[in-house]
């Protein structure tokens, strides 16, 4: 479980990084990053797995899976960061992959970070 400082619960934040933040695609996974330079807030988590990746029990676990392979990456993000993660429908097909695209983009984003 992720610490509650670092779960993203506004939907405008969540809006804001998927129109204006950098898009990370990587296989079953796309991540949006959106960097607030002036923010002094810990960097942010928020999971959006819609109903396109399966059914209720397919989304939790996908859920689970990216939310646990993002939780140690997300200390190398800077301050104020928000990192939205979607699931696209190749994420319920196969599960075991996600963990791994969830890593290359948190990779991918703390390079790009400034």
């Amino acid at each position: 479980m992720l610490p509650r400082r670092h779960r993203l619960t506004d939907s405008r934040m969540f809006a804001a990084a998927v129109r204006a933040g950098r898009r990370i695609p990587s296989g079953p996974v796309i991540g949006h990053l959106l960097v607030d330079a002036d923010a002094a807030d810990p960097p942010r988590l928020g999971l959006i797995v819609s109903k396109q990746v399966g059914d209720s029990v397919r989304r939790h676990r996908v859920s689970r899976i990216m939310r646990h392979a993002a939780a140690p990456g997300l200390r190398g993000l800077p301050a104020g960061s928000v990192l939205v993660l979607r699931a696209l429908p190749a994420a319920g097909r196969d599960p075991e992959a996600v963990a791994g695209a969830v890593a290359r983009i948190l990779e991918r984003a703390t390079r790009a970070a400034p």
